[in-house]
Order: structure tokens, then C-alpha cells, then sequence
């Protein structure tokens, strides 16, 4: 749809911009930029061609994209990311069909990497790329444009388990934990002593620690018995000859710096939706805003907790600024403390819901238009159903991990992107259905009937009583035609209660 959705934009600035560049032919620029009306299912892999691929020479801008993506993903999750640039294997692994777009495939060890882009202006070509891990489960996806910008689309991160200690048995060597940001000290041991130094974590446990990386390895000598704090990234090995029988092979090491006082600061948690590279914010009474985490496991829980309930809360810690945060500034936490309880106020509880929908057209030039776009928190990128015609029956839903009190729904029933720009915006709103009428079911066995206006911005769905329920399930019943396509649009929901 968003490839249709961009034909006015790209024909005319690919006109305009590029009068000596080699233009696409009639046909593969029809099948580029404006696919046939009627919208097929989307596939949620890239499918293989059943011949071998043919390795050929790799676009620059391609490249550029493999790069710039590592680069975000090596900084925004050190510990999952791979080692390697990703350089052993590639090919162009494009489906014989497809017309307008090419797919290119890197493959290093448990690492794949799609990048894919359509076929069009330089200068206006936004790489779609998947970086996927099948030993670990790890799986990012962002857009990279051509001047390098990163744009994080959906992140899935596999739980970090800490392991527990054992013996040290010949050949018992177990498989890695991660190790995400552990805060301690390296200990140096006495002379002599075949291990040489510990990392002694805050909660008091003890660690054998190295580095396959020299720089690092270094580093970690330097700190030997400096009493100086750090944080390490890497995997815990257990079963292996180290301090009680475990080790930290470390993969990013910090120097933790002193940060100013934060004591007993009041406020509320928030959290932010799925995808976001922060996770959520302290914001303070005053209107101020603050990353917030904390080395120590249990005070990391009670965030968590106290973001579902929306309590307010007071904390203590220390202030970071200057750091990869919520407004470059994060709060380490020491202490934190439930000053109200679960909120009794309404709130938009959309966060904290998982969404899945009955099918979603694929990821374009300009966006992904998964379920999780509903709720994001961006009118902008809107879920679009997939399938062939106007998707009456097709459904969202929004799963709760324990039931809410909903008091309303807000939703934007159209694809309303760039809202800063009216004409065009409203152009773009008109040219794609807009959700006219559904049905929302809820687990109690509730539903509601309801009709929208055909207009942009949200609107409330008023419920005359409350109810309890752990999801709530939006089916396109009725849709207001798009004047150019019959792709349906939703831009946005809320959902308005109270956590139980």
C-alpha cells in the first residue's frame, strides 16, 4: 500500500531530480511504485528462489545499509548484536516475481541479514533492513536512508537468564547467558593464583572475567584492584575453570562515572511503546523526564511494576547526563519507593498491550505497516490490513498479560501521516479506505457496534459502563472507499483505563 501510497511524491521528485539518471522501465516503474489494487497477504520471511542465488556485485548503497544498520544495533543492544560485519556469504536473493525491488542476503555463522530496497531515485531510496539471529532469536528490523539515518522499526530481544551457579565438571560446560550491563569492581587476586582476578557484581557474586578482544583484555588488566565501578556486556559460561566455576567473557566494558545525587525525587513511570530503544522514563512533578534503570535485579523489577500500575513513586540514585537516554540524561537507581498505590486516574494503556492482527501488507520504502504500528504512538504508521479488497472482516487485537479496566478506546481510522502537513496529509487520508464501522469484542464475551466519522485525528469510542477484559479485538465491518486504492488503514488506538 505505502508504495502506492508514495507514487505522487516519488514520480514527482524523481522527475525532478533526476532528469540524467537512468529511468526505470514503463513497466517496472508501474510495478514499483504502484502495486495492483488489490493487495495480497504478506509474507512475514523474504521466500527464497528455489535455484541457487547468483553472488554479482553488491550496490554501494546496499553496503552503506548493511553498515549503518550494524553500527545502531551494535550501539543500542551491545549484547546481542554480532561480532562480525557480516561479510561471508551474500547473494541477490530477489524473488523471480517481484518487479521494482531487489533483496539482498548476507549470511555469517547464525546471522542473517535481508536488505531490501525498491527501484528508484538514489536519492530517494530507504533501505528495509532485517537482521536476524536462529541460534539466540534475536530479530531487529529499521529503515536506513541514504545519508546513514537509522530508523528503528521492531526490535524482539530473547530474555536474559541469568545462570545459576554449579560445579566445575570436566566437559559440563553449559550454553552462554547473557550478561547485560552488570555493574562491579575487578578484584585482582594474589600473586600467584592461576586465575589472576574476579569480577565481584553488586549483589556480591563472584565471577572469573576475560576478553577475546585484546583492547578490552587490556582494559580489564588496568582495573584490576582499581576499586573503580564497571559495567560489563558479554556471556557467562558456566562448568569452565574460573572463579567459582564460571566466567564473564566480555564483549563491551564501561567505566562507570560518578553521577550527581538524585534524592528521593517524586513522580510517575512511564513506559513506552513496544519497539522503543528506551523502554520508558521517569517523569519528575515538575514536567522533566529521565531514562531510569538499575543494576540491581530487584529494584529493576519494581520499576517494571510500578510503570504497569502508574504509581507515583520516589527515587533515589544517580544522574547521568550525557548518555545514549531519554533526553541524554538517566537515573541509576539505589532505591525506590510506592508513595499512592495502583493510580485510580484513567490512562492510555496501549503500551503495555501485545498487538497481532488477521494479516498486514509488508514493510515498503516508507514504513512497516505491522499490527505494532497501531500502537506506537505515532499517528503517522498506520496497521494496514493485507488482504484482497477492503479487508471487511479483518481484525486487530490488543492482548493485555492481565485484565484492565477500560473505560474508552481512542482511534484514528485512516492513514494520517505527516500531521504537520494538512493538504498533503489530508490528500494521503483520502486516497486509502478508512474504517467506517466496527465491532470490538472483549474476553468477557462483551461487544460493541460502533460507527466513526470519516474524518482525521482520533476519536473516542465511549463504552456506557466499564469493562474488565484482557484484550479488546477491533473487526472492520464497513470502510469509507479510498479514492485511489482499497487498502484499509488504522492509524492509531488507545486504549483508556485503569490496571487491576
Amino acid at each position: 500500500m505505502k508504495t502506492r501510497i508514495g507514487l505522487f511524491l516519488l514520480l514527482t521528485l524523481a522527475l525532478a531530480l533526476c532528469a540524467s539518471c537512468v529511468q526505470p522501465t514503463p513497466e517496472a516503474a508501474t510495478a514499483t511504485i504502484v502495486p495492483t489494487a488489490t493487495a495480497t497477504s504478506a509474507p512475514t520471511e523474504t521466500p527464497l528462489p528455489t535455484d541457487t542465488p547468483e553472488v554479482e556485485e553488491i550496490p554501494e548503497g546496499v553496503g552503506l545499509a548493511r553498515l549503518a544498520a550494524l553500527r545502531h544495533v551494535r550501539e543500542q543492544y551491545p549484547t546481542h548484536a554480532p561480532t562480525s560485519d557480516l561479510v561471508g556469504e551474500v547473494a541477490n536473493v530477489t524473488p523471480p516475481q517481484i518487479l521494482g525491488s531487489s533483496t539482498y542476503q548476507y549470511h555469517t555463522g547464525d546471522w542473517t541479514m535481508d536488505v531490501q530496497f525498491p527501484i528508484v531515485a538514489p536519492n530517494m531510496v530507504i533501505y528495509h533492513v532485517t537482521l536476524a539471529n536462529a541460534l539466540t532469536g534475536f530479530r531487529w528490523e529499521g529503515e536506513v536512508k541514504p545519508n546513514g539515518a537509522v530508523r528503528e522499526v521492531e526490535t524482539r530481544v530473547p530474555v536474559t537468564v541469568e545462570a545459576t551457579k554449579v560445579a566445575p565438571t570436566p566437559g559440563a560446560e553449559t550454553v552462554p547467558a547473557l550478561v547485560g550491563g552488570w555493574t562491579g569492581q575487578i578484584i585482582q587476586l594474589p600473586a600467584g593464583n592461576q586465575f589472576g582476578s574476579y569480577f565481584l557484581r553488586e549483589n556480591g557474586e563472584q565471577y572469573g572475567i576475560a576478553s577475546e578482544d585484546s583492547a578490552i583484555a587490556a582494559q580489564l588488566a588496568e582495573l584490576r584492584g582499581s576499586e573503580q565501578r564497571v559495567r560489563v556486556w558479554g556471556k557467562l559460561h558456566t562448568g569452565v575453570p574460573a572463579t567459582e566455576a564460571r566466567q564473564i567473557l566480555v564483549e563491551r566494558l564501561e567505566v562507570v562515572k560518578e553521577g550527581t545525587d538524585v534524592d528521593g525525587w517524586i513522580g510517575t513511570l512511564v513506559k513506552l511503546p513496544a519497539g522503543n530503544q528506551f523502554g520508558g522514563y521517569f517523569e519528575r512533578e515538575d514536567g522533566e523526564r529521565y531514562d531510569i534503570g538499575s543494576a540491581d535485579d530487584a529494584i529493576q523489577a519494581q520499576i517494571a511494576e510500578y510503570q504497569r500500575s502508574g504509581a507515583k513513586v520516589q527515587v533515589w540514585g544517580a544522574l547521568f547526563v550525557g548518555v545514549p537516554a531519554t533526553e541524554a540524561r538517566h537515573i541509576e537507581v539505589s532505591r525506590i519507593a510506592d508513595l499512592s498505590g495502583p493510580a485510580a486516574e484513567e490512562r492510555d494503556l496501549s503500551s503495555f498491550a501485545t498487538a497481532s492482527a488477521s494479516s498486514h501488507l509488508p514493510s515498503d520504502n516508507l514504513g512497516s505497516y505491522h499490527a505494532a504500528s497501531a500502537v506506537d504512538g505515532s499517528l503517522s504508521t498506520p496497521w494496514a490490513e493485507g488482504v484482497t479488497g477492503p479487508g471487511l472482516g479483518e481484525w486487530l487485537k490488543l492482548e493485555f498479560p492481565q485484565p484492565v479496566e477500560i473505560t474508552r478506546l481512542l482511534v484514528d481510522i485512516g492513514y494520517d501521516r505527516d500531521p504537520d502537513d494538512s493538504a498533503h496529509s489530508a490528500e494521503l487520508f483520502a486516497y486509502n479506505n478508512r474504517v467506517q464501522r466496527v465491532r470490538l469484542a472483549f474476553s468477557g464475551g462483551e461487544e460493541v457496534a460502533w460507527t466513526f466519522r470519516d474524518e482525521r485525528g482520533l476519536q473516542e469510542v465511549s463504552l456506557s459502563d466499564k469493562i474488565v477484559s484482557s484484550y479488546v479485538k477491533l473487526t472492520i465491518e464497513q470502510v469509507y472507499p479510498g479514492s485511489q486504492y482499497d487498502d484499509t488503514c488504522l492509524a492509531e488506538v488507545q486504549v483508556w483505563g485503569v490496571m487491576k
